[in-house]
């Protein structure tokens, strides 16, 4: 392990092999020795803690409709994961949108525990690296990706609702 979290987290590092595997991925991305710095590698072990524990309640924040938050429901809901479904009006959106509870204020937002992610395609990575619905294969993950980004792209975009 790392000297930098024996340092950090003393003898509270994980020694299980599963999470240990985990917590050697996170690492392997993230160390201070290489130039990454201190904020980058605290965010990285944010998300990484709160995607071990199961105690931190998810939160999922958009707008009651389907549009770009409802594939991270279903992965919610395909991982078996409770978490509160929070629906804005576009008036609450409105009065929040401009504040720092949102990370670049814009939705989807998930919060789990303290760390908070948005941007729909990087909440939903996160929710597969979590809940291990990705494939392990980077080829298929790459086929599931660009399908997905693809189709994605043509229905925001106009294409596909034009169809229908």
């Amino acid at each position: 392990m790392s000297e930098y979290l024996v340092a950090t987290y003393g003898g509270d590092v994980p020694t299980t092999k599963e999470v240990s595997d985990k917590w050697y991925n996170v690492m392997k991305c993230f160390s201070p020795g290489d130039g990454i710095s201190t904020a980058d590698l605290a965010h990285a072990m944010k998300l990484y803690e709160a995607c071990l524990s199961g105690a931190d309640a998810m939160k999922l924040t958009y707008f009651n409709k389907y549009g770009r938050g409802e594939a991270i429901r279903m992965a919610l809901w395909k991982a078996g994961v409770e978490f509160e479904d929070i629906r804005l009006t576009p008036e609450e959106w409105k009065a929040k949108k401009m504040t720092p509870e949102f990370e670049f204020n814009c939705l989807p937002m998930l919060c789990h525990g303290d760390f908070k992610t948005s941007q729909s395609f990087s909440v939903l990575a996160y929710v597969g690296e979590c809940y291990n619905l990705l494939p392990t294969d980077p080829y298929l993950r790459y086929l599931g990706e660009s399908f997905a980004q693809y189709t994605w792209d043509d229905f925001f975009m106009g294409k596909i609702a034009k169809c229908m």
